[in-house]
């Protein structure tokens, strides 16, 4: 098995999840590992991630860092895709009261995370994480309420985020405008914070 070593700490690669992106293992703990091509890109994981954090914006938590070979292991997440949970099936209640909460203490650290559902992964323990970098300041008319909610439903503009990635639509799924628009609003005035 290839290995790679972050600050003197050997891990073994697991699985290549992506270029420069591994899922790693430990003394049997599992991790997620990243490497870099830049400094640049490296610090703003680092900043970015640390950011959320202590915003209270649930990700993955850094473990460590490597400023020499511009690596960074975080916790590995278990989780399901939010945009494929939707594809699927309807979203559960607990994954709206998450979201919500989300954007809640994003919008008190002035923030505003990119609200496209596949950013998001639902885990068992029902717990949602956001799993971006990407965040603009924080904009009352685009917020979660006024721009991303309908995303996060099978709406006409879930569809064309589903036919971007590569999907198949479902029509049958697809609700009259006032039927949808109920739901949401249902769902916002229980949630919103």
């Amino acid at each position: 098995m290839e290995k790679i070593i972050v600050q003197r700490r050997e891990f073994e690669i697991l699985e290549t999840l992506s270029d420069n992106s591994f899922k790693v293992q430990r003394k049997k703990k599992v991790f997620f590992l990243k490497q870099f091509k830049n400094y640049g890109d490296f610090s703003m994981f680092v900043e970015r991630r640390k950011l959320f954090l202590n915003n209270g914006v649930r990700c993955p938590k850094t473990i460590y860092k490597d400023k020499n070979n511009l690596s960074v292991v975080t916790e590995f997440i278990e989780g399901e895709n939010v945009l494929e949970m939707l594809y699927k099936a309807p979203l559960d209640e607990s994954v709206y009261k998450a979201i919500f909460l989300l954007c809640y203490l994003a919008r008190l650290a002035k923030m505003m995370p990119d609200f496209d559902p596949s950013n998001y992964l639902f885990t068992t323990s029902g717990k949602l994480y956001y799993m971006s970098l990407k965040y603009d300041k924080y904009d009352e008319k685009n917020n979660f309420v006024q721009k991303g909610i309908k995303l996060w439903f099978y709406t006409k503009e879930f569809s064309s985020l589903l036919l971007e990635k590569g999907h198949q639509i479902d029509k049958s799924r697809l609700k009259e405008d006032y039927a949808i628009n109920k739901e949401i609003v249902l769902m916002t005035v229980k949630y919103y914070n």
